[in-house]
């Protein structure tokens, strides 16, 4: 065997090594089909029907992702958008921009709301979509969060720092929004 073809055998079983490997973790287009009916059955609610770009599809699959989005954060997404921002999003009307934003698991969709003349309904066209931490926009952001781990951690600060209802520093641990304000600074009580 010549060094050429062992060089490129080599080389070939990487990438079948590689690509194994991605497609346990790739979200086809028929998940995200399943994804698209189900936000269409939520969201016609509000007079809104859900599209996802070309762009989307490859986006989701990246490994600039660093952890794989699924196909269960997506849909979960999708819920929480509808039950906490639907008719938000909705009253936003034609040629508006915004982002959908998973607090817990840091998943966004920048998305533009279009016009459907045929349909007489709303596009939400799904532009993109990343797992990044603090993702920057000047665009409306329509946040959500995963209520049982917020409240899991709020409940166990509120141990740690000994908070009590009705002090101060409790309310603000129960009531701020970080995630609009920045961190809350809050003072451990003396038991």
């Amino acid at each position: 065997m010549k060094l050429a073809e062992l060089f490129e055998t080599m080389v070939q079983y990487e990438l079948n090594k590689i690509n194994k490997e991605r497609v346990n973790e790739d979200v086809k287009q028929a998940d995200l089909d399943a994804i698209e009916k189900y936000a269409d059955k939520i969201f016609s609610k509000v007079g809104i029907d859900i599209e996802f770009t070309r762009h989307f599809i490859d986006r989701v699959n990246d490994e600039r992702n660093q952890k794989p989005i699924t196909t269960a954060e997506l849909t979960r997404l999708f819920k929480q958008e509808y039950k906490k921002w639907g008719k938000p999003i909705a009253r936003l009307g034609p040629d508006a921009q915004g982002v959908m934003k998973d607090m817990a698991t840091d998943v966004n969709v920048p998305f533009v709301l279009l016009w459907d003349r045929e349909n007489e309904e709303l596009d939400l066209v799904a532009k993109t979509v990343m797992r990044k931490r603090d993702f920057k926009t000047s665009n409306p952001e329509f946040p959500v969060e995963n209520l049982s781990l917020v409240g899991s951690y709020k409940r166990k600060k509120e141990r740690e720092l000994n908070l009590q209802p009705g002090d101060e520093d409790w309310f603000k641990l129960w009531f701020s929004r970080p995630h609009l304000t920045g961190p809350v600074k809050l003072k451990k009580n003396k038991k």
